[in-house]
């Protein structure tokens, strides 16, 4: 169903570009994507030239296994899904921490994207 109320045109179109958008998320997610909303995320990611993310691929960083939501190996570019339901508790926050600093120290480049942001702003993280 439509999210626009009271015929607004700016509403209907929006909420058409977010029907449509999360159909295409659907369409290519995979069995290793962690979620939705990370598949979202991915949908956003293929559509920028030059970017080849792949989802949930182990790493080994000091030490540590890491699986990080999207993975550019070429560019050294991790792409993170945050939302509260998984990072917004204390113990989640400093697992979040240690993890991130582990992906910067090894030179990768870290993005994070909240919800609102893959789905309600993906120009803003298709500009990123």
């Amino acid at each position: 169903g439509r999210l626009a109320v009271g015929g607004n045109s700016q509403v209907e179109e929006r909420s058409l570009f977010v029907e449509d958008f999360l159909r295409d998320a659907v369409s290519i997610g995979e069995e290793k994507a962690a979620n939705p909303f990370e598949s979202a995320l991915r949908a956003i990611a293929i559509g920028v030239s030059g970017i080849a993310v792949e989802p949930q691929v182990w790493l080994e960083l000091d030490g540590m296994r890491l699986r990080p939501d999207l993975l550019d190996r070429r560019r050294r570019l991790i792409l993170e899904a945050e939302s509260f339901e998984w990072h917004g508790k204390r113990l989640a926050l400093t697992r979040d921490c240690v993890r991130y600093n582990a992906f910067g120290l090894a030179g990768y480049v870290v993005l994070r994207f909240s919800w609102e942001q893959v789905m309600l702003e993906p120009a803003y993280v298709e500009a990123c």
